[in-house]
């Protein structure tokens, strides 16, 4: 068991013991306590009688006030040392002292204050006897025939300690063996619960990218993980789509970077095979041109991309940025090509509008929209722009007036490379508007198109609206 102390296991079993420990701990000081209290508590009220049974034996005779020693003088009291003393006091004068307190100047009075009950004037204190033992003395003081009397009574606790003590021992071993056999069985559960935890991790273990596809029936696991299953087996969608789509892009690419590179080679091939004029050489050279500008759009765009998909763009980084101006930028960049084609770009921003994001990257997505709309409109024809915002979102409309797109089309027009028979008379990536949605993406936003064959299309992208 790798890393023991980090793991489940070994957590559950260092936190059993702990739990376990202290709970135990906890009612063995409880119970040592209440015990130790009840036998000194009996003990007390034990001499407590005592003192009762000494005080009724007090009475006056013939003007001399007495103690009928001969009814206590007997038994534990009787015998030196016994651990059972007692002393009346009349007026601070000795009236009677048991003979078990041989050494009359044993102060009774020395000892550790336990209780003080002031209404009853009962003071319990603990201290040494004459034996050197530990003792519990009760004094108590009352009017006696015009006089301050004090009796007191002591009994020996060494019978009790030591019954106190072994039961100290007794508790603490208990609880050590009490707190080993739990941890233990807390083991022992956790092994057992855990089990199926194992056996997911263990299929997991045996996944790779090309075993993907071996999902975990949930039926089969354990109720708690049953969530986790399927939590699991949808991630490995998500990640076999991802893959499947690197593989599609890699094979995308490499068959649209095949076509440029055959033709530069051809190219270099035919002004190679003998000298040619002026003119060929110019010619060859300006397709030769043309064909590695589309190369280096094509790799901008895949750099585009995997930007997006690398997530370089984190919602921290965003800035509060103008939409107008990205409209303003994306026109002005698309103005070349529209020019070429005589192509008039009509704006609609009645009011200025902010979002959350990266200026720079929304310019790329709203030119990506923009250009598309030119490059199918007609010539001489309209692209129109609309600013629509409300109190929650935006919405940049793009609409052009061109050929449209077919309906078997309008679901894939986001796809990685994918180009309509009619858009491959056109140039282009194949890239633009899969960029264009990825960007949207990116801000929390969406992008979705309509179209009519022979009426045109439109593009719609709506982004989160910022509020200051």
């Amino acid at each position: 068991m790798k890393s023991y102390p980090g793991s489940i296991k070994g957590r559950f079993f260092l936190w059993s013991i702990l739990i376990t420990a202290a709970v135990l701990i906890f009612l063995g000081i409880s119970l040592y306590v209440e015990i130790r209290k009840s036998i000194l508590g009996s003990i007390e009220q034990t001499l407590h009688s005592k003192i009762q049974i000494l005080k009724g034996l007090i009475h006056e005779e013939h003007g001399m006030i007495e103690l009928e020693l001969a009814e206590v003088v007997s038994g534990e009291y009787s015998v030196p040392r016994s651990g059972h003393y007692y002393k009346v006091l009349l007026d601070n004068e000795v009236l009677a002292a048991s003979p078990s307190l041989v050494d009359e100047a044993f102060d009774l009075d020395s000892g550790k204050l336990f209780s003080h009950d002031p209404a009853l004037q009962q003071r319990v204190s603990l201290s040494v006897g004459p034996a050197k033992e530990p003792v519990m003395v009760v004094r108590h003081d009352f009017p006696l025939f015009d006089a301050q009397a004090t009796v007191y009574a002591a009994q020996s606790l060494s019978g009790s300690l030591q019954l106190i003590s072994r039961f100290r021992m007794f508790l603490f071993a208990a609880i050590g063996i009490n707190t080993a056999v739990l941890a233990l069985a807390g083991l022992w559960i956790a092994r057992h619960a855990l089990r199926p935890l194992e056996e997911f991790s263990t299929h997991i273990e045996k996944i790779t990218h090309k075993t993907m596809d071996e999902k975990i029936d949930p039926a089969f696991q354990a109720e708690e993980i049953r969530k986790v299953a399927g939590s699991f087996n949808a991630m490995l969608d998500r990640l076999q789509h991802a893959f499947e789509m690197e593989k599609s892009l890699v094979a995308d690419a490499s068959h649209e970077l095949k076509t440029p590179l055959s033709i530069i080679k051809a190219q270099c091939d035919v002004l190679l095979q003998k000298d040619r004029t002026k003119e060929e050489y110019t010619r060859a050279l300006s397709q030769i041109n043309a064909t590695s500008d589309a190369m280096k759009n094509l790799i901008a765009d895949m750099l585009s991309l995997a930007r997006i998909d690398a997530g370089i763009l984190p919602a921290s980084r965003f800035r509060v940025v103008s939409l107008n101006h990205c409209i303003d930028r994306a026109v002005k960049l698309a103005e070349f090509s529209a020019g070429e084609k005589h192509i008039s770009v009509h704006k609609n921003m009645p009011a200025p509008v902010q979002v959350r994001g990266d200026e720079d990257v929304l310019t790329e997505m709203i030119f990506n929209i923009v250009d598309n709309a030119v490059k199918y409109s007609p010539e001489g024809g309209t692209v129109d722009i609309a600013l629509l915002p409300d109190n929650s979102s935006v919405q940049i409309e793009v609409r052009d007036h061109g050929k449209g797109i077919r309906a078997e089309d309008l679901e894939r027009v986001f796809d990685r490379f994918y180009r309509s028979d009619t858009a491959r008379s056109t140039d282009g990536t194949g890239l633009g508007l899969s960029i264009a949605r990825a960007v949207a993406e990116s801000h929390g936003g969406t992008i979705s198109v309509g179209s009519q064959t022979g009426r045109g299309s439109r593009f719609v992208i709506r982004l989160p609206r910022h509020r200051a």
